[in-house]
């Protein structure tokens, strides 16, 4: 069984890292540790207790990429593995493997070790960064291998088990293998941030065990080190991401030597790998097999018995004089009213009621909040409803393997590609036309100007990234982190949609605006470099 367990997960670990995004994701990982250190005179901190940090010495600079990267690989490393399972599923290997005697659990587990792989080889690239990062900085030149590695051991990789794991659950559970599936996660990702920042007053094992990302178990050590070089240190005052600092500013520096790895404290961050694996195991419970018998309820609405089509139905030969009529003019003709209408259906296909209700809400609340909570509060949640409609703007062709079919249409660059882009503005009208309907009332011009553009920017991003990536997650996972930074943090320069008065009345939306141009150029050019190769 270990054997078939290694096997599983060597074969879907080399199938991963033997692309060149792969290495291109690994270059992009090497550039991004080299910015979790700062220059000794940079006007920004990564791990930054008020305005000091540590010195540059093995401990330091091991326990600060580690825990920038159990926040950030945890996230951006969750949509790197997801797919695993569903690789099996489109290529019909996982059919074949269904017919196999391999349980539901070791296949679960096999995958869920091939995700550990993938982040693992990652989170390797992260650790030599650290090394080369420590002689460059050059503040401190002893080399410590223990302080270096043990914070990426004992920190990080317990917990990106768990989320090897999470992204297995994730992809065995139908609701939540798609776009929701994407956008859920990051806001539980968002919970599990604060969850950690609240176990602070924790000590010990405890507080190893309340934090699922660790960051908690080195920064009581590094706040006690700080305090005694700086009395008037305000213990509260911790940031762990990039924060600026003011100009001119440079941050101060203290000496400390690293954790104290007890062994209460290794039991609860091998508690982690324990959870990790029983979510594997768990995420069995939920596997199909790939069995098509387990059919979707809009599946088994097209079913024979309701009006649909028996595949087994035997089809009658053809007829060897046949004759095809030409095409009345009429027929020929291009209506792109027709098409947008046919988009919309194509978009909407499959919503429940419930989606339709929810989007009904949302609108008649925009209606009848005052302008400005209409504006802050609703629009936000409004334009985010529809991302699974929006994330499919560009890729719905390669996701079901219709573009030899839609691309081989005549003018199909010309037509097709102004009709989804048009349906997506559509979408985004009739989702959030209330905080359109409140600014022209209350004639605040700018904000409806803003309002204008966002609902031309987020339909051509999702064009431009679904054309390019041939994915809905790409979209999925930097709309929501766009929406959330920008909108619903009220950052004015991040705000695309006009949820906040000064986007508006300072002209970001010009911004947004000539991104939108942009955006549909690249959606174009990608548009027609797919139709070329179809042909």
């Amino acid at each position: 069984m270990i054997r078939l367990l290694y096997q599983i997960g060597r074969a879907d670990f080399l199938e991963r890292t033997r692309r060149y995004s792969f290495l291109i994701t690994l270059a992009i990982t090497a550039y991004v540790g080299y910015t979790f250190v700062p220059p000794p005179d940079a006007h920004y901190l990564t791990v930054a207790l008020g305005t000091h940090r540590g010195v540059y010495n093995s401990a330091w600079m091991g326990s600060t990429v580690a825990l920038m990267t159990s926040a950030f690989l945890s996230l951006a490393g969750f949509y790197l593995v997801k797919g695993a399972v569903d690789r099996d599923r489109t290529t019909r290997v996982g059919q074949i493997l269904a017919t196999t005697r391999m349980s539901s659990a070791l296949y679960t587990v096999g995958k869920t070790l091939s995700n550990l792989a993938v982040l693992s080889a990652i989170v390797l690239v992260l650790a030599v960064v650290a090394l080369v990062m420590q002689l460059v900085r050059g503040e401190d030149m002893q080399v410590r291998l223990w302080p270096l590695l043990s914070p990426f051991l004992l920190i990080t990789l317990p917990w990106l088990a768990f989320v090897a794991a999470l992204a297995v659950l994730f992809e065995t559970i139908s609701w939540l293998r798609g776009g929701f599936g994407n956008v859920a996660y990051f806001f539980l990702w968002m919970s599990i941030l604060a969850t950690g920042a609240m176990t602070t007053s924790l000590f010990g094992t405890w507080q190893a065990l309340a934090d699922p990302l660790g960051v908690s178990v080195p920064l009581n050590s590094m706040i006690e080190s700080c305090k005694r070089v700086y009395p008037d240190y305000k213990e509260t005052d911790v940031n762990i991401g990039y924060s600026i600092l003011e100009k001119e500013r440079i941050a101060t520096t203290f000496r400390w030597e690293g954790v104290e790895w007890s062994a209460g404290i290794l039991l609860a961050r091998f508690a982690w790998l324990v959870a990790g694996a029983l979510l594997a195991l768990i995420a069995a419970f939920f596997f199909d097999r790939f069995n098509p018998s387990r059919e979707s309820a809009r599946v088994k609405r097209l079913s024979p018995e309701n009006g649909g089509v028996d595949p087994a139905e035997e089809i009658p030969p053809p007829s060897r004089h046949s004759h095809l009529s030409p095409l009345h003019p009429e027929a020929k003709a291009f209506h792109l009213s027709r098409m947008v209408a046919a988009e919309i259906r194509l978009a909407l296909t499959g919503r429940s009621r419930w989606w339709y209700i929810v989007s009904a809400g949302l609108l008649i609340a925009c209606l009848a909040a005052p302008a400005n909570i209409s504006r802050q509060w609703i629009l936000p949640f409004a334009w985010i409803w529809p991302i699974t409609i929006l994330s499919s703007l560009g890729c719905r062709e390669e996701q079901h393997e219709t573009g030899l079919l839609v691309f081989s249409s005549p003018g199909a660059l010309w037509r097709q590609f102004p009709a989804s882009l048009l349906a997506g503005i559509a979408v985004m009208v009739l989702t959030g036309c209330g905080t359109a309907i409140g600014n022209i009332r209350g004639g605040d011009w700018m904000s409806l100007a803003a309002w204008v553009t966002g609902a031309l920017f987020v339909p051509s991003m999702a064009l431009a990234l679904g054309v390019w990536s041939g994915s809905s997650k790409l979209f999925e996972v930097l709309y929501t982190l766009l929406w959330y930074i920008g909108p619903m943090n009220q950052v004015p320069f991040l705000d695309f949609m006009g949820a906040t008065s000064a986007a508006g009345d300072q002209g970001y939306f010009l911004y947004y605006l000539a991104s939108s141009a942009f955006l549909i150029a690249c959606a174009f050019g990608g548009r027609r470099r797919q139709m070329r190769l179809c042909a």
